[in-house]
């Protein structure tokens, strides 16, 4: 359960951070995850939220590879990556705007999780438009510069 709570603050705080600012909106939805839930009792929130953004701002290349090793090695159910995608999908559309980078981050961890794209569809009719659009996102690793 820790890896899944872990693994769970980092990519609510990547999908925040992916388009390259935190919206309002979002960290809203974050704060009231946070204190609604279970999953982050244990946890200082505000020192590890801080040192997630750090590494993102650091190197989100590094973050997400470390990421995606991370959930590789939890093996995680598929009851546990449903919930991962339902945070991140209720984070992204909290700001009533999907951005290519959060599509890429949606593709993302669809292929971590070795989970299909029609199935997350079906659950979440609402992204097809966002998925539709050809994307030319590629990832940058200066996520977050501008944040301080």
């Amino acid at each position: 359960m820790e890896d899944f709570n872990n693994i769970l603050f980092k990519t609510a705080i990547l999908s925040m951070a992916i388009d390259g600012e935190i919206q309002p909106e979002e960290l809203n939805f974050f704060n009231k995850f946070s204190e609604d839930n279970i999953y982050f009792e244990d946890f200082n929130i505000k020192e590890y939220y801080n040192k997630v953004i750090e590494s993102i701002k650091n190197d989100s290349e590094a973050f997400i590879t470390s990421l995606t090793e991370e959930v590789n090695e939890s093996k995680l159910n598929k009851q546990f990556k449903l919930i991962i995608l339902d945070v991140i999908i209720a984070i992204i559309q909290s700001d009533n705007k999907i951005d290519e980078s959060e599509v890429f981050l949606l593709n993302k961890m669809l292929d971590i999780f070795n989970l299909n794209k029609t199935y997350l569809l079906s659950r979440y009719p609402e992204l097809n438009e966002a998925f539709a659009k050809n994307s030319s996102f590629e990832l940058k690793n200066n996520l977050l510069q501008e944040i301080s």
